[in-house]
């Protein structure tokens, strides 16, 4: 694989990853929200939207799985 080629490659798969990303955090700010576990995504109010990131966030299996423990 030539250099250029390797390089454009990259550039796709950051594109990938940034959209996935994006797309994740516009459903949350549209109140669409959906486990790893189940992937079945529903609308919830903002204040039940709330907790379950806050849950999310400070659930052990999440830190020690994004390298925080």
């Amino acid at each position: 694989m030539n250099r250029r080629h390797a390089h454009n490659r990259s550039q796709i798969d950051l594109r990938m990853l940034a959209k996935t990303a994006l797309s994740s955090i516009e459903k949350k700010l549209r109140g669409i929200h959906s486990t790893s576990r189940d992937r079945v995504e529903k609308e919830v109010s903002t204040s039940n939207l709330v907790q379950m990131l806050i849950q999310e966030a400070t659930d052990n299996a999440n830190l020690v799985s994004g390298g925080l423990l």
